[in-house]
Protein backbone atom coordinates (compact mmCIF):
# COMPACT_ATOMS: atom_id res chain seq x y z
CA UNK A 1 0.00 0.00 0.00
CA UNK A 2 1.50 3.31 -1.11
CA UNK A 3 1.21 6.20 1.33
CA UNK A 4 1.75 9.86 0.55
CA UNK A 5 4.73 11.86 1.76
CA UNK A 6 2.33 14.09 3.67
CA UNK A 7 1.09 11.07 5.66
CA UNK A 8 4.64 10.20 6.72
CA UNK A 9 5.24 13.83 7.62
CA UNK A 10 2.25 13.61 9.95
CA UNK A 11 3.65 10.38 11.46
CA UNK A 12 6.99 12.11 12.03
CA UNK A 13 5.28 14.98 13.89
CA UNK A 14 3.17 12.49 15.89
CA UNK A 15 6.34 10.67 17.00
CA UNK A 16 7.88 14.01 18.00
CA UNK A 17 4.79 14.71 20.13
CA UNK A 18 5.01 11.29 21.81
CA UNK A 19 8.74 11.69 22.50
CA UNK A 20 8.34 15.23 23.81
CA UNK A 21 5.63 14.14 26.25
CA UNK A 22 7.99 11.43 27.55
CA UNK A 23 10.68 14.05 28.27
CA UNK A 24 13.06 13.30 25.41
CA UNK A 25 16.28 15.31 25.93
CA UNK A 26 16.39 17.12 22.58
CA UNK A 27 12.79 18.26 23.03
CA UNK A 28 13.00 19.57 26.59
CA UNK A 29 12.89 23.19 25.45
CA UNK A 30 10.13 22.71 22.87
CA UNK A 31 6.76 24.07 23.99
CA UNK A 32 4.26 21.24 23.87
CA UNK A 33 1.33 23.50 22.91
CA UNK A 34 2.98 24.44 19.61
CA UNK A 35 3.88 20.96 18.42
CA UNK A 36 0.54 19.57 19.61
CA UNK A 37 -1.29 22.21 17.55
CA UNK A 38 0.92 21.46 14.55
CA UNK A 39 0.22 17.74 14.96
CA UNK A 40 -3.53 18.36 15.08
CA UNK A 41 -3.40 20.43 11.89
CA UNK A 42 -1.32 17.74 10.18
CA UNK A 43 -3.73 15.02 11.26
CA UNK A 44 -6.69 16.96 9.84
CA UNK A 45 -5.03 17.78 6.53
CA UNK A 46 -3.03 14.65 5.76
CA UNK A 47 -4.88 11.63 7.15
CA UNK A 48 -7.86 9.75 5.81
CA UNK A 49 -10.51 9.01 8.39
CA UNK A 50 -12.77 5.97 8.16
CA UNK A 51 -16.28 5.37 9.43
CA UNK A 52 -16.08 4.48 13.11
CA UNK A 53 -18.43 4.20 16.06
CA UNK A 54 -18.89 7.93 16.49
CA UNK A 55 -21.03 7.58 19.65
CA UNK A 56 -18.32 5.70 21.52
CA UNK A 57 -15.68 8.18 20.35
CA UNK A 58 -17.71 11.23 21.43
CA UNK A 59 -18.46 9.77 24.87
CA UNK A 60 -14.81 8.74 25.27
CA UNK A 61 -13.50 12.16 24.32
CA UNK A 62 -15.96 13.91 26.65
CA UNK A 63 -14.58 11.77 29.49
CA UNK A 64 -11.03 12.64 28.43
CA UNK A 65 -11.88 16.34 28.23
CA UNK A 66 -13.47 16.40 31.70
CA UNK A 67 -10.60 14.45 33.24
CA UNK A 68 -8.01 16.76 31.65
CA UNK A 69 -9.76 19.79 33.24
CA UNK A 70 -10.44 18.15 36.61
CA UNK A 71 -8.16 19.47 39.35
CA UNK A 72 -6.61 22.23 37.23
CA UNK A 73 -6.76 26.00 37.55
CA UNK A 74 -9.51 27.89 35.70
CA UNK A 75 -8.39 28.57 32.13
CA UNK A 76 -9.50 28.52 28.50
CA UNK A 77 -9.13 24.82 27.58
CA UNK A 78 -7.26 25.22 24.28
CA UNK A 79 -4.59 22.59 25.05
CA UNK A 80 -7.23 20.11 26.17
CA UNK A 81 -9.23 20.61 22.96
CA UNK A 82 -6.08 20.07 20.88
CA UNK A 83 -5.29 16.81 22.71
CA UNK A 84 -8.84 15.54 22.22
CA UNK A 85 -8.63 16.48 18.53
CA UNK A 86 -5.40 14.51 18.05
CA UNK A 87 -6.86 11.43 19.74
CA UNK A 88 -10.09 11.71 17.72
CA UNK A 89 -8.16 11.70 14.46
CA UNK A 90 -6.03 8.76 15.56
CA UNK A 91 -9.10 6.74 16.56
CA UNK A 92 -10.64 7.51 13.17
CA UNK A 93 -7.69 6.14 11.17
CA UNK A 94 -7.96 2.81 9.38
CA UNK A 95 -6.42 -0.21 11.09
CA UNK A 96 -3.78 -0.40 8.37
CA UNK A 97 -2.70 3.20 8.96
CA UNK A 98 -2.52 2.53 12.69
CA UNK A 99 -0.32 -0.50 12.07
CA UNK A 100 2.01 1.54 9.85
CA UNK A 101 2.38 4.13 12.62
CA UNK A 102 3.04 1.40 15.21
CA UNK A 103 5.78 -0.09 13.01
CA UNK A 104 7.46 3.26 12.39
CA UNK A 105 7.23 4.21 16.08
CA UNK A 106 8.79 0.88 17.08
CA UNK A 107 11.67 1.31 14.66
CA UNK A 108 12.30 4.90 15.81
CA UNK A 109 12.26 4.01 19.50
CA UNK A 110 14.45 0.97 18.86
CA UNK A 111 17.03 3.05 16.98
CA UNK A 112 17.11 5.72 19.71
CA UNK A 113 17.53 3.19 22.51
CA UNK A 114 20.08 1.06 20.65
CA UNK A 115 22.31 4.00 19.73
CA UNK A 116 22.07 5.31 23.28
CA UNK A 117 22.95 1.90 24.67
CA UNK A 118 26.10 1.75 22.52
CA UNK A 119 27.08 5.15 23.89
CA UNK A 120 26.29 4.07 27.45
CA UNK A 121 28.54 1.01 27.12
CA UNK A 122 31.39 3.14 25.72
CA UNK A 123 31.35 5.63 28.62
CA UNK A 124 33.36 3.52 31.13
CA UNK A 125 36.16 3.16 28.57
CA UNK A 126 36.38 6.89 27.94
CA UNK A 127 35.53 6.40 24.26
CA UNK A 128 32.68 8.90 24.21
CA UNK A 129 33.39 12.62 24.72
CA UNK A 130 31.65 14.31 27.63
CA UNK A 131 29.90 17.45 26.33
CA UNK A 132 29.32 18.85 29.81
CA UNK A 133 26.76 18.86 32.60
CA UNK A 134 23.10 19.62 31.85
CA UNK A 135 20.12 20.00 34.17
CA UNK A 136 16.35 19.73 34.04
CA UNK A 137 13.67 21.29 36.19
CA UNK A 138 15.48 23.96 38.22
CA UNK A 139 18.26 21.59 39.16
CA UNK A 140 16.01 18.65 40.09
CA UNK A 141 18.01 16.44 37.71
CA UNK A 142 21.64 16.68 36.60
CA UNK A 143 23.21 14.69 33.76
CA UNK A 144 26.47 14.18 31.94
CA UNK A 145 25.77 14.86 28.27
CA UNK A 146 27.37 12.47 25.77
CA UNK A 147 25.32 13.48 22.74
CA UNK A 148 23.75 10.11 21.98
CA UNK A 149 23.02 9.37 25.63
CA UNK A 150 22.76 11.30 28.89
CA UNK A 151 23.90 9.84 32.21
CA UNK A 152 21.84 10.76 35.26
CA UNK A 153 24.11 11.87 38.11
CA UNK A 154 22.94 9.85 41.10
CA UNK A 155 24.97 10.12 44.30
CA UNK A 156 23.41 6.90 45.60
CA UNK A 157 24.40 4.66 42.68
CA UNK A 158 27.90 3.32 42.10
CA UNK A 159 27.44 3.64 38.32
CA UNK A 160 24.76 5.56 36.35
CA UNK A 161 21.73 3.57 35.25
CA UNK A 162 20.78 3.62 31.58
CA UNK A 163 18.17 6.27 30.80
CA UNK A 164 19.02 6.77 27.09
CA UNK A 165 17.96 10.33 26.15
CA UNK A 166 15.00 10.40 28.53
CA UNK A 167 14.51 11.97 31.95
CA UNK A 168 14.78 8.78 34.03
CA UNK A 169 15.42 5.05 33.57
CA UNK A 170 11.78 4.58 34.58
CA UNK A 171 10.60 6.61 31.59
CA UNK A 172 12.60 4.34 29.27
CA UNK A 173 11.18 1.25 30.95
CA UNK A 174 7.61 2.59 30.82
CA UNK A 175 7.55 3.47 27.12
CA UNK A 176 9.50 0.31 26.21
CA UNK A 177 7.01 -1.97 28.00
CA UNK A 178 4.07 -0.24 26.29
CA UNK A 179 5.71 -0.67 22.90
CA UNK A 180 6.49 -4.35 23.50
CA UNK A 181 2.85 -4.98 24.44
CA UNK A 182 1.60 -3.03 21.42
CA UNK A 183 3.72 -5.35 19.25
CA UNK A 184 2.31 -8.42 21.04
CA UNK A 185 5.74 -9.37 22.42
CA UNK A 186 6.53 -10.83 19.00
CA UNK A 187 10.30 -11.22 19.30
CA UNK A 188 10.51 -12.70 15.82
CA UNK A 189 10.60 -9.01 14.86
CA UNK A 190 14.20 -7.90 15.29
CA UNK A 191 13.15 -4.35 16.13
CA UNK A 192 11.66 -5.56 19.42
CA UNK A 193 15.10 -6.76 20.53
CA UNK A 194 16.32 -3.20 19.91
CA UNK A 195 13.90 -2.19 22.68
CA UNK A 196 14.01 -5.19 25.02
CA UNK A 197 17.81 -5.30 25.42
CA UNK A 198 18.14 -1.59 26.36
CA UNK A 199 15.22 -2.13 28.78
CA UNK A 200 17.37 -4.60 30.72
CA UNK A 201 20.08 -1.98 31.23
CA UNK A 202 17.68 0.50 32.89
CA UNK A 203 17.84 -1.65 36.04
CA UNK A 204 14.25 -0.55 36.59
CA UNK A 205 12.60 -2.94 39.02
CA UNK A 206 9.16 -1.57 38.16
CA UNK A 207 9.94 -1.90 34.44
CA UNK A 208 10.90 -5.56 34.82
CA UNK A 209 7.76 -6.35 36.82
CA UNK A 210 5.40 -4.44 34.50
CA UNK A 211 7.05 -5.94 31.41
CA UNK A 212 6.53 -9.45 32.78
CA UNK A 213 2.98 -8.86 34.04
CA UNK A 214 2.17 -7.18 30.73
CA UNK A 215 3.25 -10.35 28.95
CA UNK A 216 1.03 -12.37 31.30
CA UNK A 217 -1.92 -10.09 30.49
CA UNK A 218 -1.21 -10.38 26.77
CA UNK A 219 -1.08 -14.19 26.84
CA UNK A 220 -4.31 -14.32 28.85
CA UNK A 221 -5.91 -12.12 26.19
CA UNK A 222 -5.01 -14.79 23.60
CA UNK A 223 -6.26 -17.75 25.70
CA UNK A 224 -2.87 -19.50 25.37
CA UNK A 225 -2.73 -20.54 29.03
CA UNK A 226 -0.42 -23.53 28.52
CA UNK A 227 2.11 -21.22 26.88
CA UNK A 228 2.11 -18.84 29.83
CA UNK A 229 2.59 -21.67 32.34
CA UNK A 230 5.62 -22.89 30.41
CA UNK A 231 7.15 -19.44 30.28
CA UNK A 232 6.46 -18.80 33.97
CA UNK A 233 8.47 -21.92 34.83
CA UNK A 234 11.36 -20.75 32.65
CA UNK A 235 11.24 -17.25 34.12
CA UNK A 236 11.05 -18.59 37.69
CA UNK A 237 14.19 -20.68 37.14
CA UNK A 238 15.92 -17.70 35.52
CA UNK A 239 14.98 -15.42 38.44
CA UNK A 240 16.35 -17.97 40.93
CA UNK A 241 19.70 -18.08 39.12
CA UNK A 242 19.70 -14.27 38.83
CA UNK A 243 18.87 -13.82 42.53
CA UNK A 244 21.53 -16.23 43.79
CA UNK A 245 24.15 -14.80 41.44
CA UNK A 246 23.43 -11.19 42.49
CA UNK A 247 23.65 -11.98 46.19
CA UNK A 248 26.81 -14.08 45.98
CA UNK A 249 28.92 -12.23 43.38
CA UNK A 250 31.51 -10.08 45.13
CA UNK A 251 29.78 -10.73 48.44
CA UNK A 252 26.66 -8.89 47.25
CA UNK A 253 28.56 -5.67 46.55
CA UNK A 254 27.41 -5.24 42.96
CA UNK A 255 24.97 -2.89 41.24
CA UNK A 256 22.46 -5.63 40.37
CA UNK A 257 22.11 -6.60 44.01
CA UNK A 258 22.06 -3.01 45.26
CA UNK A 259 19.60 -1.58 42.70
CA UNK A 260 17.25 -4.54 42.17
CA UNK A 261 17.53 -7.49 44.60
CA UNK A 262 17.90 -5.56 47.87
CA UNK A 263 14.89 -3.40 46.93
CA UNK A 264 12.75 -6.56 46.92
CA UNK A 265 13.50 -7.42 50.54
CA UNK A 266 10.68 -7.10 53.08
CA UNK A 267 10.18 -3.83 54.93
CA UNK A 268 7.76 -3.60 57.85
CA UNK A 269 6.48 -0.12 56.92
CA UNK A 270 6.63 -0.09 53.10
CA UNK A 271 6.05 -3.77 52.27
CA UNK A 272 9.25 -3.92 50.24
CA UNK A 273 12.31 -1.66 50.42
CA UNK A 274 11.80 -0.54 46.80
CA UNK A 275 8.34 0.88 47.54
CA UNK A 276 9.62 4.46 47.63
CA UNK A 277 7.41 6.34 45.17
CA UNK A 278 6.15 8.92 47.70
CA UNK A 279 7.97 11.38 49.94
CA UNK A 280 7.08 14.11 52.39
CA UNK A 281 3.51 14.10 53.67
CA UNK A 282 2.01 12.18 50.75
CA UNK A 283 1.20 8.96 52.61
CA UNK A 284 -0.03 10.79 55.70
CA UNK A 285 -2.26 13.25 53.80
CA UNK A 286 -3.58 10.57 51.45
CA UNK A 287 -4.89 8.55 54.41
CA UNK A 288 -6.26 11.69 56.11
CA UNK A 289 -8.10 12.99 53.04
CA UNK A 290 -9.39 9.53 52.21
CA UNK A 291 -10.95 9.34 55.68
CA UNK A 292 -12.57 12.80 55.67
CA UNK A 293 -13.84 12.61 52.06
CA UNK A 294 -11.60 15.35 50.62
CA UNK A 295 -9.94 12.81 48.34
CA UNK A 296 -13.19 12.29 46.43
CA UNK A 297 -12.70 15.58 44.59
CA UNK A 298 -8.97 16.08 45.21
CA UNK A 299 -7.12 19.10 46.60
CA UNK A 300 -7.26 21.02 43.34
CA UNK A 301 -4.53 22.90 41.53
CA UNK A 302 -3.66 25.66 44.01
CA UNK A 303 -3.39 23.65 47.23
CA UNK A 304 -1.63 20.72 45.57
CA UNK A 305 0.88 22.98 43.79
CA UNK A 306 1.57 24.83 47.04
CA UNK A 307 2.35 21.55 48.81
CA UNK A 308 4.69 20.49 46.01
CA UNK A 309 6.44 23.87 45.98
CA UNK A 310 7.16 23.86 49.72
CA UNK A 311 8.52 20.31 49.60
CA UNK A 312 5.57 18.68 51.34
CA UNK A 313 4.73 16.45 48.38
CA UNK A 314 7.02 14.65 45.97
CA UNK A 315 6.75 11.42 44.03
CA UNK A 316 5.24 9.99 40.87
CA UNK A 317 2.68 7.33 41.79
CA UNK A 318 -1.07 7.06 42.10
CA UNK A 319 -1.30 8.90 45.44
CA UNK A 320 0.17 12.07 43.93
CA UNK A 321 -2.31 11.92 41.07
CA UNK A 322 -5.29 11.28 43.32
CA UNK A 323 -4.34 13.99 45.80
CA UNK A 324 -4.47 16.53 42.99
CA UNK A 325 -7.37 15.22 40.89
CA UNK A 326 -9.27 13.09 43.37
CA UNK A 327 -10.99 9.75 43.10
CA UNK A 328 -13.51 11.15 40.61
CA UNK A 329 -10.77 12.53 38.36
CA UNK A 330 -9.09 9.12 38.40
CA UNK A 331 -12.35 7.37 37.55
CA UNK A 332 -12.98 9.73 34.61
CA UNK A 333 -9.62 9.09 32.94
CA UNK A 334 -9.85 5.31 33.30
CA UNK A 335 -13.46 5.37 32.10
CA UNK A 336 -12.05 7.02 28.97
CA UNK A 337 -9.61 4.14 28.45
CA UNK A 338 -12.37 1.63 29.28
CA UNK A 339 -14.68 3.15 26.65
CA UNK A 340 -11.92 2.78 24.04
CA UNK A 341 -11.72 -0.91 24.98
CA UNK A 342 -15.48 -1.25 24.57
CA UNK A 343 -15.44 0.21 21.05
CA UNK A 344 -12.53 -1.97 19.90
CA UNK A 345 -12.94 -5.14 17.86
CA UNK A 346 -9.78 -6.49 19.54
CA UNK A 347 -11.41 -5.95 22.92
CA UNK A 348 -9.47 -8.59 24.87
CA UNK A 349 -6.14 -7.18 23.68
CA UNK A 350 -7.17 -3.65 24.70
CA UNK A 351 -8.33 -4.81 28.12
CA UNK A 352 -4.91 -6.40 28.60
CA UNK A 353 -3.25 -3.15 27.52
CA UNK A 354 -5.46 -1.23 29.96
CA UNK A 355 -4.38 -3.65 32.69
CA UNK A 356 -0.76 -2.76 31.93
CA UNK A 357 -1.63 0.95 32.08
CA UNK A 358 -3.23 0.48 35.50
CA UNK A 359 -0.17 -1.37 36.81
CA UNK A 360 2.05 1.43 35.50
CA UNK A 361 -0.27 4.07 36.99
CA UNK A 362 0.33 2.69 40.48
CA UNK A 363 3.98 3.74 40.43
CA UNK A 364 4.21 6.20 37.50
CA UNK A 365 0.87 8.01 37.25
CA UNK A 366 0.95 9.82 33.91
CA UNK A 367 -2.34 8.80 32.22
CA UNK A 368 -2.56 12.18 30.43
CA UNK A 369 0.90 11.84 28.92
CA UNK A 370 0.39 11.99 25.16
CA UNK A 371 2.60 8.96 24.63
CA UNK A 372 0.11 6.96 26.74
CA UNK A 373 -2.89 8.37 24.87
CA UNK A 374 -1.35 7.95 21.41
CA UNK A 375 -0.19 4.36 21.91
CA UNK A 376 -3.54 3.31 23.36
CA UNK A 377 -5.46 4.96 20.51
CA UNK A 378 -3.25 3.07 18.03
CA UNK A 379 -4.08 -0.20 19.80
CA UNK A 380 -7.82 0.19 19.20
CA UNK A 381 -8.96 -1.72 16.10
CA UNK A 382 -12.20 -1.34 14.18
CA UNK A 383 -11.92 -4.61 12.18
CA UNK A 384 -11.26 -8.15 13.29
CA UNK A 385 -7.79 -9.46 14.08
CA UNK A 386 -7.70 -12.05 11.28
CA UNK A 387 -7.87 -9.32 8.66
CA UNK A 388 -5.44 -7.13 10.57
CA UNK A 389 -2.87 -9.89 11.05
CA UNK A 390 -2.91 -10.70 7.36
CA UNK A 391 -2.32 -7.05 6.47
CA UNK A 392 0.13 -6.69 9.32
CA UNK A 393 2.45 -9.33 7.85
CA UNK A 394 2.58 -7.43 4.57
CA UNK A 395 3.29 -4.22 6.40
CA UNK A 396 6.10 -5.84 8.40
CA UNK A 397 7.79 -6.81 5.18
CA UNK A 398 7.54 -3.27 3.91
CA UNK A 399 8.51 -1.29 7.01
Amino acid sequence: MQKSISFFLFVFVLIIVALQSTYFFYLWDVKSSYINMFCLIMSILFTKRTNTNIVYIIVSLLLLFVSLLWGTELHIPIDEIIICGIIYNLLSLSDIDKQIIINIWTYCLGIILSLSLVGYLLIPFGLLPNLGVISYGSGAYYYLNYGITIALIDNYASIPRFNSLFLEPGHVAMISCFTLFLNKYDFSKKRLWMIAIPLLFTLSLAGYIIGFLGYVLYVFSTNKISKIIRYIVYIFLGVCVFWIGAQTYNGGHNIINEVIVERLTFDEDKGIVGNNRFHGYVDQDFDKYLSDGTLLYGLGYEKFTENVANGGYSGAGYKMFMLKRGILGTIFIFLFYFMLCRMASNRRFCYGFLGMFILTFLQRAYPFMLSWLILFALAVRSSWDNKLDSEGKKLDNKF
